[in-house]
């Protein structure tokens, strides 16, 4: 019970989890359609990519770090918003590999102007 008390106070944003379901052309583009499929409390730190590249043996930019209940069908093809923020997800680690905690490395999409 402790431990349950621990996550509960320590994911205390909502995100909501996307996956891909199209594409449609806008503007003579092809744009990927996304679609909310789980809503899940975490905890975002905002990171420099050295810091998480390291650790996760990512090659990318990476700007935020996103911890979560332990998730399973989670992977980079997925994304994460929250409040018009949109964060893609570049690895998905289960970092004591005891099923307990996600560590997602994110990387935010700003909107074009």
């Amino acid at each position: 019970m402790a431990k349950e008390a621990q996550y509960a106070k320590k994911y205390i944003e909502r995100w909501a989890l996307q996956e891909v379901t199209g594409t449609t052309i806008v503007k003579g583009q092809q744009v990927q359609t996304w679609a909310t499929y789980r809503s899940v409390w975490a905890a975002s730190t905002e990171v420099t990519s050295a810091e998480i590249g390291l650790a996760m043996g990512l090659h990318e930019k990476c700007s935020h770090l996103v911890e979560m209940r332990f998730y399973d069908r989670i992977t980079s093809q997925h994304r994460l918003t929250r409040k018009g923020r949109i964060l893609n997800i570049l690895g998905v680690t289960n970092p004591d590999g005891r099923r307990i905690e996600t560590r997602l490395a994110c990387l935010e999409i700003k909107p074009k102007a």
